[in-house]
């Protein structure tokens, strides 16, 4: 039988039991570099620490809807910051993922039970571990890393009404300047305090052993379980944002008089026939619908010579300006979420900007163009997740490519070469708008669905 939470944890820190709610209001209290106080040790005090299988009830309605065979689940796990891997007696290494067992980097294996007397620090409660999760990238790939995060915080806070949830990354290292990110941490973390808020490369002890530690790994498509999580992220930031965000696109606030098309600021992937690719989706919507293109999202720095850097005031020093507002910043995520649940139609090129489909309203319709036999369907599985009408526009214009590698033959053959990959995914895309392989069809067939879904008026 599984040790009621947190007896354990009492128990190997030496608290006695009359004592308990008194000892969880100090740990809870104890900021995070502080060792805890030494507490004379009872007679019944266990001498090791043991790793066991979290309450399967908890994790069960979580890993059916899912079918994540990647969770780490477990009671009583240390963590070596010397060594900076997870440390667990040899017997116990069979309750790991077999993805974790097999790779060192995670996990070190001991001959011997840990002691409880090595153990420099307990971390109370439910942890939810981010490991693998890169806080010191930008703009839309920082969601990559945020949005399994989301999910289980929504699963053990909402659904499980779990106390006290603290959340661990590798380092908790959002750099200053990346001011929207830090943004968007707050919004997903809104009800985890900073001193919850956790870093593994921080801790000052030796060994720091967590009470509960829930992990799903980095994978968001295979972490988040439907609309329901997504929904919550747009609940979060309502409250953060202080302002209602239109959550259906047939909702009455819902706005059906514009078209947005995503064009990119720098070089890469930007549309070079842009006016035309508008000037067609205006004849497809007729003339009271208003076509809107805007930059990419998530970049805060605006002005010439400025576009797609994150440092402003860094960019300034390293261009000379003498005029601080040539590179100025002006956006906030709150903005961002503004223009994409402002729209109900939206059009834009394969890329990371379109991890912004979460705050697209439910059952808009999103048009991913895939130029240059460019086959990767990861935004297919986030408009599924979010409720979106999804439509994919494969290009069928090669030219570009066969300048470059027809030796490679058919374009579908470009996104498993690496050189071609990466010189397709840098260059300039021309979207074919008419004639019966143009993306002007595809727009006639969409917006009669979109009408239907969103209830537009005629």
């Amino acid at each position: 039988a599984r040790t009621p939470a947190g007896q354990l944890v009492r128990e190997l820190a030496g608290v006695p039991p009359a004592s308990d709610q008194a000892a969880q209001r100090a740990m809870q209290g104890r900021a995070a570099a502080s060792p805890p106080a030494a507490r004379p040790r009872p007679a019944t005090q266990r001498d090791f620490v043991e790793t066991t299988v979290m309450n399967a009830t908890m994790l069960d309605g979580y890993m059916n809807r899912n079918k994540v065979n990647t969770l780490w689940a477990l009671s009583s796990a240390c963590y070596d910051t010397g060594a900076r891997k997870f440390v667990f007696h040899e017997e116990q290494l069979g309750r790991l993922p077999k993805y974790v067992q097999d790779d060192p980097k995670y996990v070190q294996a001991t001959a011997a039970p840990i002691p409880t007397s090595a153990v420099g620090r307990w971390v109370p409660g439910l942890t939810v571990l981010g490991r693998e999760m890169h806080l010191d990238q930008t703009g839309a790939h920082f969601y990559f890393f945020m949005l399994p995060v989301t999910s289980l915080l929504y699963h053990v806070t909402q659904e499980l009404k779990t106390p006290g949830v603290s959340v661990a990354f590798e380092e908790y290292n959002i750099p200053e300047s990346h001011s929207l990110e830090r943004q968007f941490a707050d919004i997903v973390m809104k009800d985890i305090p900073p001193e919850r808020r956790l870093s593994l490369e921080g801790f000052k002890e030796s060994l720091v052993c967590f009470e509960e530690l829930l992990s799903v790994g980095n994978d968001y498509s295979a972490s988040i379980r439907g609309q329901d999580d997504l929904e919550y992220l747009k609940t979060s930031a309502s409250k953060v944002e202080m302002q209602d965000f239109v959550k259906d696109c047939a909702d009455p606030g819902a706005n059906h008089a514009a078209v947005g098309i995503l064009n990119r600021r720098v070089f890469s992937r930007k549309i070079s026939n842009i006016h035309q690719l508008k000037v067609a989706t205006k004849q497809v919507f007729g003339a009271n619908t208003e076509v809107v293109v805007f930059d990419s999202p998530n970049v805060p720095c605006e002005g010439t010579d400025c576009m797609g850097y994150t440092d402003c005031s860094e960019l300034n020093k390293t261009l000379a300006k003498s005029d601080p507002s040539m590179c100025r910043t002006t956006r906030q995520v709150g903005d961002d979420i503004r223009v994409f649940n402002n729209l109900t139609f939206f059009i834009s090129v394969h890329g990371a900007a379109n991890m912004n489909y979460v705050w697209l309203p439910k059952g808009s319709t999103a048009v991913e163009i895939f130029p240059y036999a460019i086959s990767d369907f990861t935004y297919k599985k986030l408009s599924e997740l979010s409720g979106l009408e999804y439509i994919a526009f494969h290009d069928s214009n090669q030219t570009t490519f066969k300048s470059k590698f027809a030796s490679l033959g058919d374009g579908s053959n470009c996104w498993g070469d690496n050189d071609c990959r990466r010189f397709m995914k840098q260059s300039e895309v021309y979207v074919t708008v008419d004639g019966p392989d143009g993306i002007k069809r595809v727009l006639y067939e969409a917006v009669k669905k979109w009408k239907e879904r969103c209830k537009v008026k005629s």
